[in-house]
């Protein structure tokens, strides 16, 4: 691996890193700014929405940046991120940093996956994807090793992450040869449909298992640090960030075996693996277990990623080749859509009928959705249909 693929990778997880420094510290929110379930979801509903903003809008950035500017651009908003949530924290606050943190993430995502193609990574696609969840997990572990054992819990890895953002930047500044790339590399679509009308069935089909890999994503993250505090009784910040860190370890592996078989099985297996271990993290409620916790987290983490890559591969193969920019962008969006509105209807309903409950019927409808989904992937997918392994650039353009 070139020293300039490890850079860019090196950079994208820093800036992945950046939303999940936050997830430990949830419990201390709510606590401290008296937080409803439904604010916290609020904290990544403004995540998931700003970066929505950003995709959409990335065809227009790539016709007049380079790769390597968008990347570098996304390095600094980021660190103005950190900076304001290392601030006391107020609501204002926490949720315009969060929006940042979106902004970052959108801005850098197509630019790193044109970065590798320029630059010999022969697969651009799982490549951004598994350093987007180990810059995740790495996060999540850094500010629950930080806030747990060292002084300003609040401050000190924020502005650690800060530091590392603008030294990634300058760093990537200063190598010319990532200034190679030419504007609007970064995914251009040309006209006709996105989609073949023969393939619409299965492409939505494809949309939504993205929809219901990053509905559990958000609640895992949202919600899980304050199940572990209020039903398990967790202190220690490490205890409490480990169900999320497991997830995001967890779907890394999912996403690594993506690929391996068709769609008509990977989608349902996904679907399946997801909506087990949403019951089992609700079970870890009753059972007052952090052990059954950590067991659903894992579980739901490998069908996560599995339901996540596997959907995007299958979508990308069904869309016009020519309009993959287009039809990774209707992916992408539908899929952090999804996840924003389902994550703020969880909220909704935990602060009516309490978190245990709120888990509970958020597992069983999930459950009922994900049988629905796989019953669907399996009627309209054919058994001779060859496994979706396209390595696309990750760039999604409206």
């Amino acid at each position: 691996m070139g020293k300039r693929v490890a850079l860019v990778m090196a950079a994208f997880a820093i800036v992945m890193a950046g939303p999940n420094l936050p997830t430990p510290l949830y419990p201390h929110y709510r606590a401290s700014l008296g937080l409803s379930p439904f604010g916290l979801t609020v904290l990544v509903g403004a995540y998931l929405v700003a970066l929505v903003a950003v995709l959409l809008s990335a065809g227009w950035f790539a016709q007049r940046s380079s790769p390597r500017a968008l990347l570098t651009a996304g390095l600094v908003v980021m660190s103005v991120s950190d900076v304001l949530l290392a601030c006391p924290p107020t609501t204002v606050g926490l949720v315009t940093g969060r929006a940042l943190a979106g902004c970052a993430v959108g801005a850098s995502t197509g630019a790193v996956a044109v970065l590798l193609r320029h630059h010999g990574s022969a697969r651009t696609g799982s490549v951004p994807a598994v350093c987007a969840l180990l810059g995740s997990a790495a996060g999540t572990a850094l500010t629950a090793l930080l806030a747990e054992y060292l002084p300003w819990p609040q401050t000190l890895v924020y502005l650690a992450h800060a530091a590392s953002s603008l030294g990634a930047g300058a760093w990537l500044w200063l190598v010319p040869a990532l200034g190679r790339p030419r504007r609007g590399d970064a995914g251009r679509s040309e006209g006709g449909a996105v989609v073949p009308a023969g393939a619409v069935a299965r492409f939505r089909v494809a949309c939504a298992s993205g929809v219901a890999a990053w509905v559990t994503a958000g609640l895992v993250v949202a919600l899980v640090p304050s199940y572990s505090v209020l039903l398990l009784r967790a202190s220690n910040l490490v205890v409490v960030a480990i169900p999320v860190v497991v997830f995001l370890v967890a779907a890394c592996g999912g996403s690594m075996a993506a690929g391996r078989w068709r769609p008509r099985a990977e989608i349902p297996v996904a679907a399946l693996l997801m909506s087990a271990g949403m019951v089992i993290v609700a079970m870890s409620g009753p059972c007052r277990s952090t052990s059954v916790l950590i067991v659903g987290t894992l579980v739901t983490g490998a069908g996560q990623g599995l339901g996540f890559r596997s959907g995007f591969a299958a979508a990308l193969s069904l869309s016009s080749p020519e309009r993959h920019g287009v039809a990774a962008s209707w992916y992408n969006a539908g899929a952090y859509l999804g996840a924003a509105v389902t994550t703020l209807g969880m909220g909704l309903m935990a602060q009516r009928v309490g978190l245990e409950n709120a888990f509970w019927g958020a597992a069983v409808l999930f459950a009922l959705g994900a049988l629905a989904l796989a019953i669907m992937a399996l009627r309209l997918f054919s058994g001779s249909e060859p496994a979706a392994r396209p390595e696309p650039v990750i760039q999604p353009t409206a």
